[in-house]
């Protein structure tokens, strides 16, 4: 076995048992991976200072984020972790990408399996921003080929392992989390809800595939004609796009900072107010728009509208239509959460390309 997950547990302490406390946000943790003697974090802190594109980074979450084991000040939920691992990642197939993330942070680890292998990455969400190991890389689409690769097998392996090694620990250190029943259920021992992830995982299947697509998919893999199988299977990914919009991203939101929104020519003032749109949805949904920055949001709505970009301007109104309704607060959370996910779906490529003929 070649490769390691290391995740900072063995410091936690029990806390004393509190009516309604989520454990899911009890135990904050950190995680790296160690394959061939080679840290996937080792080169982190170097790199996002020296790096061409650490000019781009302003977020203290790239230097003090959970994910990045160097940190102690981590706060990734240990057992929400564990049970990504054990019910997502441990399962991951030939040719798909797994996201590994917390609704409150702007980054996430993402793997991208290439049949034998998997590449990691870590994602800075909103800014685009990948580091794989080596280097950091701008683009809006989960990159091909990482400098951090590992063996499929091996990892699964090794997931395997590390639940394990948790598991003895807190039987052994801390029996009284062993009995929680959403502790019970993170290390599988949930009988109802092993079921239901089954049936729920094989039904998921059968609803989106056919036997034609099934066939189809397996004649791909079998040819090796890993686009063709993005395309069948409909993969969330977008096309590259080149290093100059974020540096006009930067430029205008510098500018911004230095002058003000009036101090814009129209132009930057309709990029900016775009721009600002898609971190802030990117960043918290149309919620934390709308209650922060949501104050442009008909100017900008008419500027989605003269670009062309009708389906994201739907959106903004239909949003906004949410947000001043009479409705409790939990029904508009819940609906405009609904729009969250139908702008999560939505290709980007066509709106950064109607972007940049702004400042082109």
């Amino acid at each position: 076995m070649t490769i390691k997950i290391e995740v900072g547990y063995k410091k936690i302490m029990p806390i004393k048992k509190v009516e309604d406390i989520d454990i899911y946000e009890s135990y904050d943790t950190t995680i790296n991976f160690i394959y061939n003697n080679k840290s996937f974090f080792g080169n982190f802190v170097s790199i996002t200072k020296d790096s061409e594109m650490a000019k781009y980074i302003h977020d203290q979450e790239w230097e003090g984020n959970a994910f990045t084991y160097h940190h102690e000040n981590g706060t990734f939920p240990l057992f929400s972790m564990v049970m990504d691992m054990n019910f997502g990642l441990k399962h991951i197939g030939p040719y798909e990408v797994f996201v590994m993330t917390h609704d409150a942070y702007q980054s996430e680890l993402v793997f991208n399996s290439h049949g034998e292998e998997i590449h990691i990455f870590f994602h800075l969400k909103y800014k685009g921003l990948w580091y794989d190991g080596n280097k950091i890389v701008f683009t809006r689409q989960v990159p091909e080929k990482s400098c951090f690769v590992v063996n499929a097998n091996e990892f699964k392996q090794a997931i395997e392992d590390f639940i394990f090694q948790l598991r003895e620990y807190l039987s052994t250190n801390h029996p009284e989390l062993m009995k929680d029943p959403l502790v019970q259920r993170t290390f599988g021992f949930d009988k109802y809800f092993n079921d239901f992830f089954v049936e729920n995982q094989t039904n998921s299947l059968i609803s989106e595939m056919d036997d034609e697509d099934i066939t189809e998919i397996q004649d791909l893999v079998n040819n090796k004609d890993i686009d063709e199988i993005k395309r069948v299977c409909g993969g969330f990914y977008f096309s590259e796009i080149d290093e100059k919009y974020l540096e006009i991203s930067e430029k205008v939101h510098e500018k911004e900072s230095e002058v003000g929104l009036k101090g814009l020519n129209s132009d930057e003032r309709q990029f900016y107010l775009v721009d600002r749109l898609l971190m802030e949805l990117n960043n918290g949904g149309f919620d934390q728009y709308l209650n922060s920055t949501g104050e442009s949001w008909r100017e900008t709505v008419n500027i989605l509208e003269k670009l062309g970009l009708e389906l994201l301007a739907d959106l903004g109104n239909r949003a906004n239509t949410i947000y001043l309704s009479n409705k409790s607060e939990d029904d508009k959370l819940d609906e405009l959460s609904e729009l969250d996910d139908e702008f999560y779906e939505m290709e980007y490529e066509e709106t950064y390309k109607k972007l940049l003929t702004l400042l082109s």
